[in-house]
Order: C-alpha cells, then structure tokens, then sequence
C-alpha cells in the first residue's frame, strides 16, 4: 500500500515538476472575469434552440476562483419571459501535461462542453 501512494505521489510530482508557476498563476490572466455579471437584452441569432431569435433574456454568471485560485468555477442561468431556460456550471484550470488552459461545463439540459482557452491581444 505504501509503495502504491508513494508511486502515486512520485507520478503527481513528476507531471508538475517541468512547470515552476502554480495552476493559480497561470490562471492570473483571467482575473477580469471573477464577479457577477448580467446580460438583458435579446438573444442573438443561434443563441438558442429553445426561444426565438430576438427574444429579450437575462442571463446570470458568477466566476469565482476555487481550490485556493487553482480553478475558477462560473455558475450561470439564463432566462426569459419570466422563465428559466438553462443554467450551467463551468469550471477552468490548468493543465501543466499540456502547458494550456482547458475549461468543461455542464448544463441544465445535458448539453456540456469542453475546451481550450487562448488568449490573443486582440
């Protein structure tokens, strides 16, 4: 048993050791997102299979950092004409094997996504 947590551990080590910065640090570039945000206005073309284009919606996010800042967490639900229409959760981290970040998320309605974020000055 001991050998297996040891292996286990020297593996986890192993994987980070290349990478000096902490998943935290890397994840300092999208700091601009933590907050509460809302959106109300219409839903733009192929925003959504379950309301017509232009109907008007208000959506709700909240990014929190998570795990000591090692991962930021959105919540986020969307409604519209008094009625909830989906809602979500995503979480964002660092993955040091591939020296990237990658994000996943599940909604209301069992769609998910999963994903690499890139960052451009544009």
């Amino acid at each position: 048993m001991l050998s297996t947590t040891l292996l286990l551990a020297a593996s986890m080590v192993v994987g980070q050791a290349e990478d000096v910065k902490s998943p935290a640090e890397h994840l300092k570039c999208l700091d601009g997102l933590i907050g509460k945000w809302v959106y109300k206005g219409p839903i733009q073309e192929g925003g959504s299979d379950m309301v017509e284009n232009g109907t008007e919606i208000i959506v709700h996010i909240c990014w929190e950092p998570e795990l000591g800042g090692n991962v930021i967490e959105s919540e986020w639900d969307i409604s519209a004409q008094g009625k909830q229409i989906d809602a979500g959760r995503n979480l964002i981290g660092w993955d040091p094997k591939e020296n990237r970040i990658v994000s996943g998320g599940m909604g209301s309605h069992g769609g998910y996504s999963l994903g690499v974020i890139t960052l451009s000055d544009d």
